[in-house]
Parts: structure tokens; C-alpha cells; sequence
């Protein structure tokens, strides 16, 4: 191919941009939510104060997360309002030196770690216009103040939890949530649930708030869009003394985890009805009644995440949404959700030294449990493992160390049964196949270097940079997205891997990967991507589009990714 073509092929495939902004802070990870939800529209009554809150079907939005770092300089312990060690000013000139070499060593051995510090930032993109709202950007103090190194929305479905009350009907109620989930630099995990806006406002604050565009409405009432707020609900334990920082993190999306789940799966949410109700059978006993209040708290909905450390471990939580039954106090609008942590050990070393873990996934999905009882991690110490959650973590089922650099990125596909994908700072996609690992993921730990799909040069590619954020599409299975670092974002496809998925992958299965797309806007690293997807039924629309950030110049695009 000549140069002439190769430069027409590279401009047919560079993306143009549909909106840009300037971030605030250091952008380290950018997630949206799969299900498009409607505009909120509150509306108030000219002649009362009363307001309602209604949705605009026509028009879909798309939250959309990005999680900021910022490293701040070292303080002194003994001078906390200070970026800088002071140096006294010694009247003796022949003790000036002494004094600053005694300085740097108590500064090195009594100075607090640099800290981090970070926020959240939540859009609501609209699918009719795909701009960032900024007059509707929320920003949320991460729990402990500390920078945002990795956040994940719970994609599948909603989390649920049984309310304890039943309805008109005698079904048994239930609560929704849609859960965000971040792992920061103080080690710690924090969620986070999506509400509506409107519902941490009084009436003087709705009153005031100059926010959200307003109009008329025909009946003489006015309405103007609310948007969502995420709240903070729950953290586990700080300790970056022994575990360092929090570097990234995963749910597991499979049905099995959610005790309650319910496989039905809408479109749009209704946030303006806030339950659902379920077939339930009820025994009903008589007891006596007493003056003590007995409380018993109940669990009522499980989910799990997988999250990696910055000195070499791995920790698996458990997320309890629990009900608190009263005997005098029959309100459960506030269930106690729980994040504990279950088990943890040490995953990566190099060089006989605790290594960073970059990445970890569940081998699971919305439509497989199939190895459900597994993880994987990849680590600086340029190896991918796989672990057993049954056995006691003395060593991986699976390891692989064919990798020229660091294992930064792992995803399991959203909805083919054996399917995952491995990047790393080799600039290098690997495509691999759960049954091609050795044992066929099933134990074992023996190590080989032909666990992909078909031969290693059919599923691998070079993207450019290296490999921080892999996206498969939420529906399309053969569709990738790449946070390519210097490299920009690529969007891949990968012919042959839905077909072949469903069968023995013989050696002659044919897997063909290419770059259809490419985003270069971005002046510095390529951290965080997403798709954003979705059809309007009320429109006959069906939108596609990518968005991204880059950690330096603090900047985030939305890009046609079609």
C-alpha cells in the first residue's frame, strides 16, 4: 500500500468529535450507564407550591461518570499547612548545611505520603443532541476526599432489595438501584446509588437553583429538567499502609450473585414509581405483644467485587442489602447496605517485592456463570493470572507470562460464554478463550503459552499505545473499544468470534481483528472509555457514540464511534 493510501485509509478512519470539555482535574477513568434513562421534568403549579416529577419518554439520557485524581505535594508532619519542608534559618552559617541534612532525613522518615485527592463528576448525556450538560454536572467529594484511580457502574439490571412492605395487591414490594462503585487511592472501595436529582432539594433550593432550564407548560405549569445525583451509601476500610492504593475494580455481573434477581429488563427505568412487585407466599402467626422493641436485621440481596492493590493484592467484597425489621417502626425507605470485605491475598510480586496489580475481572457475565467461582488479575510483573476463589489463593490456577510489558487491562465479554480480552503496556489485544486455558479453567496451574483462541497472531493486535480501557460493546459482540494511552482510542472489530464462540475453536478457526476507528484528540494519556448506546422506541432512534478522557490535559471528548 502506498503512502498515499495508507494516509486516506488512517483519515477514513479517524473519528471526529461531538463535544469536548475542560475537566477540572486529572481524569483518571470514565464510565457510563448501559440503561438509558428518561429526562426528568419537574413541573410546579403557578397557583400552588406543589411540584411533580414526571418523565419526557422522547428523550433518553446517559449518565456518565469520571472519576478525577490529583497527586498533591508531600506535607511536612509538623507543618500540615505547608506543600514545602521548611528549612529554619540558622544564625550560624556552619550549622545551615547540618541543619538541612538533618531536615531531609526526618522529612523522609516522619513526612505524611503525598496525598490524593479527587472528585467525581456526573453528565447526563442526552441521546438528542450528545453534548455534556454542564449546567447539569454534579460533583460529588469522593467518601474519604481521596482521587478516583478506577469507578464501575453495576450494568446488570438493578440492584433490589425486598422493602418489607407489601402492597395494595398483597405482592411484596421491592426497591431498585442503580450502583456506582470507585475504587481510590486511600485503598478504600465506595459506593455510590443514583437518585434523582429533585430529591435532595427542599423548596427554597428549588427555588434558587438556577441549574436546569425551565419552560411553560399548556396547563399553566412550569417544568424544567432535574437530572440524577449520586449518593454515597457505603466504604470499606482505608489502609493503604498494608495494601497500598486501590488501583481498580470489578462486579460480577452473573445472575447467580443477586439473590433476588429478576431476570426481567427494561428499556427505560421509572423513577418516578419506585417499586415493583413480585409473587410472594406469606404465613402469618400470632405472638404476643410486649413493650420491647426486638430489631432483627435481614439479608435480602447479595452482590460481589473483585478489586486490586497497588502492593500486590487482590480483595473480593461482598455487598449486602440488608433490612432492618422493627417492631414498632415499619419504614424500610433507608435499607442498611453493607460492603464487606470477604477474602483477600496476595496476587503479584517482582523481583521478590510486592508488584502493582493493574487489573481484575470476574469470569462471569449477565448470561454465564459458567466460571463463576473465578477471577482474573494482571500485574506490572507482566503476567495474567487466573484464581480460584474455592482453594486457599497458594497459587493461580493459570498463569501466563508471555507479555513484553505489564498487564493493565482485563474484560470478560458481556455475553459470550467463554470469551475475554487482555491488554497491556506492549501496545497489544489479546483475544483468549476460557477452554484453551490449561486445566480448561478448571484448576490445575499448568502454564502455557497457546491459550487463545486460534494462533497467537490471528488474536492479537497492536493498537498503538499502550492498553489501559477495554470495552467490548453491550451488544455487539464482535465491536471493541481501547483506551490506548499516547495511542488515543481505537475501535475494533473482530470478525469470526460470535460464530466461533459457539464452537470447539479447532485450529481452523479463522479470528480477523481490525482497527475501523480511531480518536486522536487527546493531548495526553487515553485512561478512561465508553460507549454509549441505546434505542428510543417513542423515536425509532438508535444512538452509538464513544467518550473518553485523558489524564494530564483534562479533557474529555464525545465522538461518533459508528
Amino acid at each position: 500500500m502506498s503512502s498515499g493510501q495508507q494516509q486516506l485509509q488512517q483519515q477514513q478512519h479517524t473519528c471526529c468529535w461531538l463535544d469536548g470539555i475542560q475537566l477540572p482535574m486529572n481524569a483518571c477513568s470514565l464510565e457510563t450507564l448501559y440503561t438509558p434513562l428518561p429526562l426528568l421534568l419537574l413541573q410546579q403549579q403557578e397557583t400552588t407550591t406543589s411540584t411533580a416529577t414526571t418523565h419526557n419518554l422522547n428523550i433518553h439520557v446517559h449518565p456518565l461518570v469520571i472519576g478525577c485524581y490529583q497527586l498533591n505535594e508531600t506535607l511536612s508532619n509538623g507543618n500540615n499547612n505547608s506543600n514545602v519542608v521548611d528549612v529554619e534559618e540558622e544564625e550560624d552559617k556552619e550549622q545551615e548545611e547540618k541543619e538541612k541534612e538533618h531536615q531531609h532525613n526526618e522529612h523522609k522518615n516522619n513526612s505524611f505520603p503525598p496525598s490524593r485527592s479527587g472528585e467525581l463528576l456526573l453528565y447526563t448525556i442526552r441521546d438528542n443532541d450528545m453534548k455534556f450538560h454542564q449546567d447539569r454536572v454534579q460533583m460529588v467529594k469522593t467518601g474519604d476526599g481521596s482521587g478516583v484511580l478506577d469507578g464501575k457502574w453495576l450494568q446488570n439490571g438493578l440492584a433490589q432489595h425486598h422493602t418489607g412492605d407489601t402492597g395494595s395487591d398483597g405482592l411484596q414490594e421491592k426497591e431498585h438501584y442503580f450502583l456506582y462503585a470507585t475504587a481510590n487511592a486511600s485503598g478504600s472501595i465506595h459506593l455510590y446509588k443514583l437518585e434523582p436529582q429533585d430529591t435532595f432539594k427542599d423548596s427554597s433550593e428549588r427555588s434558587n437553583d438556577s441549574s436546569s432550564s425551565s419552560s411553560s407548560n399548556s396547563d399553566g405549569s412550569s417544568s424544567r429538567s432535574c437530572g440524577y445525583r449520586l449518593r454515597h451509601i457505603a466504604a470499606s476500610e482505608s489502609n493503604t499502609n498494608d495494601h497500598g492504593l486501590a488501583l481498580s475494580l470489578a462486579w460480577d455481573e452473573s445472575t447467580t450473585c443477586n439473590l433476588d434477581h429478576d431476570d426481567s429488563n427494561t428499556s427505560t427505568v421509572d423513577f418516578h414509581s419506585t417499586t415493583t412487585t413480585t409473587t410472594t407466599t406469606t404465613t402469618t402467626t400470632t405472638t404476643t405483644t410486649t413493650t420491647t422493641t426486638t430489631t432483627t436485621t435481614t439479608t435480602t440481596s447479595r452482590r460481589r467485587i473483585i478489586s486490586s492493590y497497588s502492593k500486590g493484592s487482590l480483595a473480593l467484597h461482598d455487598v449486602h442489602f440488608k433490612r432492618m425489621e422493627n417492631n414498632h417502626d415499619n419504614n424500610h425507605d433507608n435499607p442498611m447496605i453493607v460492603l464487606e470485605e470477604s477474602q483477600r491475598w496476595n496476587a503479584h510480586t517482582m523481583f521478590g517485592c510486592p508488584s502493582e496489580v493493574w487489573t481484575t475481572c470476574f469470569t462471569t457475565n449477565r448470561h454465564s456463570n459458567t466460571y463463576s467461582h473465578s477471577v482474573l488479575s494482571g500485574g506490572d510483573d507482566c503476567k495474567m493470572k487466573l484464581w480460584d476463589l474455592r482453594t486457599s489463593f497458594d497459587k493461580p490456577m493459570y498463569v501466563h507470562d508471555d507479555f513484553e510489558a505489564g498487564v493493565t487491562a482485563v474484560a470478560y465479554h458481556p455475553f459470550l460464554e467463554h470469551v475475554f480480552a487482555v491488554g497491556s503496556y506492549d501496545e497489544k489485544i489479546r483475544i483468549w478463550d476460557m477452554r484453551k486455558l490449561g486445566g480448561g479453567g478448571g484448576g490445575g496451574g499448568r502454564r502455557t503459552s497457546r491459550g487463545r483462541i486460534h494462533a497467537m497472531e490471528d488474536c492479537v493486535h497492536e493498537v498503538g499505545g499502550g492498553v489501559w480501557r477495554i470495552k467490548w460493546h453491550p451488544w455487539d459482540a464482535s465491536r471493541m473499544l481501547v483506551g490506548a494511552m499516547h495511542g488515543g482510542c481505537r475501535v475494533l472489530q473482530i470478525e469470526g468470534l460470535q460464530s466461533s464462540s459457539r464452537e470447539s475453536f479447532e485450529d481452523g478457526t479463522r479470528i480477523d481483528i481490525q482497527t475501523v476507528k480511531e480518536f486522536r484528540e487527546h493531548k495526553s494519556m487515553a485512561y478512561g472509555a465508553d460507549w454509549i448506546v441505546s434505542r428510543n422506541s417513542h423515536t425509532n432512534t438508535h444512538v452509538e457514540a464513544a467518550a473518553s478522557c485523558s489524564f494530564y490535559d483534562k479533557a474529555a471528548f464525545l465522538w461518533n464511534a459508528k
